[in-house]
């Protein structure tokens, strides 16, 4: 009786394991599928491609679904579609890997949709006292991650500069949205 019970544990296990081992390799076919041949030889350029296109799909996908938010929650048809545009700019940076080969535009791409991103949702939500604020130096690290440290460099200056816009549009007398998130919403947004 228990000889079978311990027999039965490890095959579950095993059963488990070798599901999230096909998963794993499922989803680095997928990823490989956008990256080129020739970035592939060298490994550091492989794992910057490997975060252009993971990017560039996380962002597309969950910004895609955001709009369906826009849609049937908020009843924001305008919004909704401007989302929609705004995913196929984000998840356009894996099929420019694929297509042209060229893996500084595609991470420029992906780069400047989460730019993007990060401003009109800082914009959305409050200005420079939103939560959210601090996620835009985020995308000078993202940058350095897939393109290397000049780009980090000179993301991070727009970043600089985009915070300052986005301060002096209240000492201008701008108003922004005077909605701050609450930690629930933050996990909604996030």
């Amino acid at each position: 009786c228990t000889t079978s019970a311990i027999s039965e544990k490890p095959e579950e296990e095993d059963v488990e394991d070798f599901k999230e081992k096909i998963m794993k390799e499922k989803l680095i076919a997928l990823f490989d599928w956008f990256i080129p041949d020739d970035i592939k030889k060298d490994i550091r350029e492989y794992g910057k491609a490997k975060m252009v296109v993971g990017i560039g799909l996380l962002l597309g996908i969950v910004i895609m679904l955001q709009s369906l938010r826009s849609f049937l929650v908020q009843v924001n048809i305008a919004l909704g579609f401007v989302v929609i545009g705004f995913s196929l700019f984000a998840i356009s940076g894996p099929f420019i890997l694929k297509f042209t080969k060229s893996k500084s535009l595609a991470a420029s791409i992906t780069i400047a949709s989460l730019f993007t991103l990060a401003i009109m949702v800082v914009l959305m939500r409050g200005g420079i006292s939103s939560s959210i604020t601090s996620y835009i130096v985020l995308v000078s690290i993202c940058a350095m991650m897939m393109s290397g440290l000049w780009a980090g460099i000179i993301w991070g200056v727009l970043s600089f500069f985009a915070i300052v816009f986005i301060y002096s549009l209240g000492k201008f007398g701008i108003e922004l949205p005077a909605h701050h998130l609450s930690p629930d919403e933050m996990q909604t947004y996030l």
